[in-house]
């Protein structure tokens, strides 16, 4: 499975002063109203039993998974819930893969020109390719 930044916990919250706040391209409104969409009612309001298949942070095992690769930049509102997650992934016994690239915002890897990029897909490719 390769998920690049993904939005995995309907929990995230970055507070309004948070430093990186003015960096981001995937901001705090645009999270809560992506998390409205998918729940069709406001954030944490979901069934409980259910939650993980929107929100995979909430789920209790992770074990079984496929091999998994994740990446993100250092300026994503997801870079928290991303690190959590890779680290529950390995703790569960799967393998993943994760990249983490300082100084670039959500979408980075839609920029061709950055370095970033073009290592972020090379990396996704060799990962794919093993498939």
């Amino acid at each position: 499975m390769l998920v690049g930044y993904p939005m995995l916990d309907d929990r995230t919250v970055l507070p309004a002063d948070h430093p990186i706040q003015p960096y981001l391209l995937w901001t705090s409104q645009a999270n809560d109203l992506g998390w409205k969409a998918l729940l069709g009612k406001e954030r944490g309001a979901h069934r409980r039993e259910r939650s993980y298949l929107c929100s995979p942070a909430r789920a209790k095992d992770l074990s079984g998974l496929p091999d998994t690769y994740i990446d993100i930049g250092g300026l994503d509102l997801f870079v928290d819930e991303d690190l959590e997650f890779t680290k529950r992934l390995g703790s569960a016994g799967v393998y993943v893969e994760f990249h983490l690239y300082p100084g670039v915002p959500h979408g980075f890897d839609g920029v061709r020109e950055l370095r970033a990029a073009q290592e972020a897909v090379a990396l996704q490719t060799k990962f794919l390719t093993r498939y």
